[in-house]
């Protein structure tokens, strides 16, 4: 069996658990000696989009991190949706799957921390 087949297989499969009401997806192959992706975008905010490839036993970001291993679509699924959804409640994955914890407390969402002007380095803009 070809690698890249089970490649497909994974960013197919992982499209089918992220769902079609929410999400976009595009499959693109170009042929040999290029790794196949699964383009996914959010339907209700269009430019928050991303690939995701499928290579070696997991799923990948474009700037290649880690999402999930291609055995365990729907964790990736839960992951995508997180990553790709900027707070967009509606833009989830397949219903039954668990809501990943927050990252920051509710009081440090949102701020904006900046250098104080005495402090900024010698020759940078203010």
């Amino acid at each position: 069996m070809n690698p890249g087949t089970g490649c497909l297989a994974a960013l197919e499969t992982l499209a089918d658990a992220l769902g079609r009401d929410e999400w976009v997806t595009v499959l693109t192959t170009r042929g040999a000696g290029h790794t196949p992706r699964l383009h996914v975008i959010n339907r209700r905010v269009p430019v928050l989009a991303s690939d995701v490839y499928a290579e070696a036993g997991w799923f990948w970001w474009p700037h290649a991190e880690r999402i999930a291993r291609t055995d365990d679509p729907g964790a990736a699924a839960v992951l995508v949706a997180h990553a790709l959804s900027a707070g967009d409640s509606a833009a989830q994955p397949s219903p039954g799957r668990a809501p990943l914890p927050q990252r920051f407390p509710p009081d440090q969402r949102g701020q904006t921390h900046r250098v104080p002007p005495d402090t900024a380095p010698q020759g940078a803009r203010r």
